[in-house]
């Protein structure tokens, strides 16, 4: 089973910012949140992410000296201007990625303060092809790229995403999403 998911990869550990981050996304947190473990648990979760037209959940976690935001909304990674505004208010680079097998479409942007790479693919048509491709992407067919491609560029530039799946305690937050474009 492919995942629907997108992730935001912020190079340090900026758990304890949590909340700031957020907002740059125009996401405001909720004093609610919940420490999960378990792995299966939490895409379980995560597949009830909008409680209501304005209350989304998202989870976070600091692994391999990456700060790792799971996006079920798919939102977070294609919103430029705000990845470009953390990068540079953090000094951190930016690794955004969406895996959604539903649709076929699969995409990675790494910001280096400016938007550096950006690749999007969706249903087997390339629709985003900007900048100069990064040594990770090496031997890759585009027009066919699939999860495992996505996060093998993950694992090159970032953390083997397996990794995720043991030892690692994730905080599932609720955010209020009503100051979010296209929120419904």
């Amino acid at each position: 089973m492919s995942m629907h998911c997108a992730l935001l990869l912020i190079e340090g550990d900026f758990l304890p910012r949590a909340d700031e981050i957020f907002s740059v996304f125009r996401y405001q947190p909720l004093p609610d949140q919940e420490e999960i473990t378990n792995w299966g648990q939490l895409w379980r979760i995560l597949a009830d992410h909008r409680l209501d037209k304005s209350t989304v959940m998202k989870a976070i976690c600091c692994h391999c000296g990456w700060t790792v935001i799971f996006d079920p909304e798919l939102v977070m990674p294609t919103d430029g201007d705000s990845c470009a505004d953390l990068s540079h208010a953090l000094g951190a680079r930016i690794l955004g990625v969406i895996c959604d097998g539903k649709s076929l479409t699969y995409a990675y942007r790494l910001h280096e303060g400016d938007l550096r790479r950006s690749f999007m693919v969706s249903g087997g048509k390339v629709f985003d092809d900007y900048g100069a491709p990064l040594p990770e992407e090496k031997g890759l067919k585009k027009e066919s790229i699939s999860e495992q491609e996505v996060l093998g560029i993950v694992s090159k530039i970032a953390f083997d995403f397996s990794t995720l799946t043991t030892g690692v305690s994730f905080l599932v937050k609720l955010l209020d999403s009503s100051g979010v474009q296209n929120n419904a």
